[in-house]
């Protein structure tokens, strides 16, 4: 089926057809998370479950979620098995001429941009960003990892704020847990595992957490590191292909979808005792937390005997800047042989109090383990196309998304207008997996 949503983040709105059909959330599959501040559509898969079902709850969904298009597939969807997103993005008020305008969307098109994580997988909080937790969880400092994850963000006055708060000078657990919010699942998740397990069993704590949100912190800080050399890698040596940089073949994606029917079986077996499919009563959905986005997919590459290293000056030839990969630092990858190498890998993470060969070899928990992965670090977009719109009212909607239709909403009527005082650009694009829309 297709989940249509607005300022509703994924896995919240799963939760909420999966709360109305009492189904475990477990249970629906998604290939990547989207965006909680947009209009969003994506395909999500239900195992062994009938549309019938399901297929009157618009009637009941609040009107920012829809469902729809139900079909039969042999597969579920997993993390990682899309092409890509395409966008229509409003750009309002722009100062620049519309030379300057055309000019920037050329360079975009031409030139590509860099493949940078985007602010989604860092979290919503400066003061607290998700890979502060992700730090400490490789530090194996479980009360700091914990601590943070309860820590009451900045310039937040709601009562949940104020619940996180009161926990941390009064130690009441079940206070607590009245009154944070159901969809804050990190914080939940941390408190229910020490009322279970101890008021000091810090590491079962955080492995209560699900194993999507806890492995985020993990990833953020990989992404952080990634972001950091890229930009090193780039300064020193352009939009060139150089001896010691790694490349991968452009045939990857095919690679990635053969190992799909595999993981879908592991999936399967994991879910195939039919009492799985009722919802669990543990108090805690699985899901994702406030604030934080993440996507694994096609970009993404892990474990693929085709990464190759360039040795001489005729492969610098044969391939081009978007067949250049960067290493998620982890046990499983090679490193680029120039400046920006493992020994640099290995300083920036152990400047965050990190030991490098540890987090890199094994570690005490095996499910804080990092095999690592690859990422393309220039990305094009694709069907790219824009058009400047002029407009007077800052508050008018300039684009019709397919849940405004849905909802019976009123047509757009002059998106072509050349009258007004205000410069809009309408731009519409795709992005291969893995890519950022906010980073072009």
């Amino acid at each position: 089926l297709i989940i249509g949503k607005e300022n509703t983040e994924s896995q919240q709105a799963i939760n909420r057809i999966a709360s109305l059909t009492r189904l475990n959330p477990k249970i629906f599959n998604v290939c990547g998370t989207k965006d909680k501040r947009g209009v969003t559509f994506q395909r999500v898969s239900v195992f062994k479950f009938l549309a019938e079902r399901i297929e009157h709850l618009n009637s009941v969904l609040p009107q920012n979620i829809r469902i729809g298009d139900f079909s039969y597939e042999k597969y579920s969807l997993r993390l990682g098995s899309l092409y890509g997103n395409h966008f229509k993005i409003i750009l309002r008020k722009i100062a620049n001429s519309e030379e300057e305008i055309t000019s920037a969307f050329s360079s975009l098109r031409d030139k590509g941009f860099v493949n940078y994580f985007g602010m989604q997988r860092f979290g919503s909080s400066a003061q607290i960003p998700t890979y502060a937790v992700g730090v400490q969880i490789l530090k194996e400092d479980w009360k700091e990892a914990a601590n943070l994850i309860l820590q009451p963000r900045e310039n937040d006055h709601s009562d949940a704020a104020k619940a996180l708060k009161d926990f941390i000078t009064s130690g009441d657990i079940d206070s607590a847990l009245e009154r944070i919010s159901y969809s804050m699942v990190a914080e939940k998740s941390v408190l229910i595992g020490l009322k279970k397990y101890g008021s000091k069993a810090y590491l079962n704590a955080i492995t209560n957490i699900p194993k999507n949100l806890r492995t985020m912190y993990l990833h953020s800080f990989q992404s952080l590191i990634w972001n950091k050399l890229v930009t090193k890698r780039l300064e020193i040596y352009g939009n060139k292909v150089v001896i010691g940089d790694l490349v991968c073949d452009n045939n990857i994606n095919d690679q990635l979808n053969n190992n799909d029917k595999q993981q879908q079986q592991e999936k399967i077996e994991e879910v195939n005792d039919e009492s799985s499919l009722l919802l669990e009563e543990t108090g805690v959905a699985a899901g994702s937390g406030e604030g934080i986005e993440e996507e694994i997919d096609g970009n993404d590459f892990s474990g693929f005997s085709n990464i190759h290293l360039i040795t001489n000056e005729e492969e610098c030839k044969k391939y081009s800047i978007s067949d250049v990969v960067f290493p998620l630092f982890g046990s499983q990858v090679k490193y680029p042989e120039h400046s920006v190498n493992k020994v640099e890998y290995s300083k920036l993470v152990e400047s965050f109090g990190v030991s490098f060969d540890k987090v890199t070899n094994s570690s005490k928990v095996d499910q804080f383990s990092l095999p690592g992965g690859y990422r393309k670090i220039i990305c094009f977009p694709e069907n790219l196309d824009f058009q400047i719109i002029k407009y007077n009212d800052e508050n008018e909607n300039l684009v019709q998304s397919d849940l405004d239709i849905l909802n019976g909403g009123k047509l757009i009527k002059n998106d072509n207008s050349n009258d007004g005082n205000l410069t809009a650009v309408k731009v519409s694009f795709t992005l291969r997996s893995s890519c950022y829309a906010t980073m072009c």
